[in-house]
């Protein structure tokens, strides 16, 4: 009588079996010859030798609307002089993650790069050494949860770059010195808890809808001087769970009554760093006054000085 095999053996037989088929069906979609009797120890040498496709990208709007889920690694083309990226992907509805794309560090412009892109839900860029305006980037993207971007030497624009992202519930974007205009840079997004930044170049003239109505916002890493701004209108409007920033060079009245339970060191820096005025005012929590006590009445003295009352609510 014959050696009767294990079933578990059998089974595992089977299973390596399928998954040759299974890789040999996928080569073959990707375009790679791969014939019927061809054992799997040839498929490594296979696959290492196939190359990829990639798609040169050489001009605006060029994937605008395109409804596929997943597009294939892209570079920008050597010949495509100051390039331009503004709505590559916009109202790419479909699109469930960014494609791979080479050159990224000489691209100029990144206007409304992903304006709309639904679907996507994370967001990652590496520094934008070149780029001069990022405006609008990932704006209504509303099925995004995470965003990651390098650093930004040269941009001076990132209004509304995430506004109306209303999954976004992290984000961080790399020192940006020269950035002017920060409007509603994330407007409107209400699952937001923490975002890391750096905006201390003290450039920047236009600071308001910043955080307006992102309620469950907690912290807000790293510093942003608004000692050039004239408005904080709606600066941080209905942020009823924050607790930590650092803003720089105050110089005109801001609303933070709604931050329930701020930081005392988050309104020390406000104060400690605000520039000296005259009738100005600061709208706190009247909460303040019972987590903080005499110190919090201190740092009230401390803004009078400067020219700023504090106004508790």
């Amino acid at each position: 009588m014959g050696e009767v095999i294990p079933k578990v053996v059998v089974d595992q037989y089977r299973r390596i079996e399928q998954a040759q088929r299974d890789l040999k069906q996928a080569m073959r979609s990707r375009g790679i010859q791969v014939g019927d009797d061809e054992t799997i120890d040839t498929y490594a040498a296979k696959l290492t030798a196939h190359e990829v496709p990639r798609i040169a990208i050489f001009k605006v709007s060029q994937f605008q609307g395109f409804l596929d889920e997943k597009l294939p690694a892209m570079y920008v083309s050597p010949s495509y002089i100051q390039p331009d990226l503004s709505t590559l992907f916009y109202r790419c509805a479909l699109l469930k993650e960014l494609p791979n794309i080479e050159g990224l560090e000489r691209v100029v412009v990144m206007k409304n790069f992903v304006n709309e892109a639904v679907a996507l839900e994370e967001l990652r860029l590496p520094d934008l050494p070149q780029a001069d305006s990022i405006k609008e980037l990932a704006k209504s993207c509303t099925g995004l949860k995470k965003a990651v971007i390098g650093s930004l030497p040269k941009v001076r624009t990132l209004d509304y770059a995430f506004g109306l992202c209303s999954s976004l519930e992290t984000a961080e974007i790399g020192a940006a010195p020269l950035v002017s205009n920060v409007y509603a840079l994330f407007h409107s997004c209400p699952l937001l808890r923490k975002v890391k930044l750096y905006l201390d170049g003290g450039l920047i003239d236009s600071c308001t809808w910043m955080f307006n109505d992102d309620s469950l916002l907690e912290e807000v890493e790293g510093v942003i001087d608004i000692s050039r701004c004239s408005s904080t209108d709606r600066f941080a409007t209905n942020c009823n769970s924050l607790r930590e920033i650092r803003i720089k060079g105050l110089a005109s009245d801001i609303a933070l009554h709604w931050s329930t339970n701020l930081s005392l060191e988050s309104v020390r820096y406000l104060v400690t760093n605000a520039k000296t005025v005259s009738g100005k005012t600061i709208y706190l929590s009247n909460n303040l006054r019972t987590l903080y006590g005499a110190e919090i009445e201190e740092v009230g003295r401390q803004a009078t000085a400067k020219g700023f009352t504090i106004n508790f609510r």
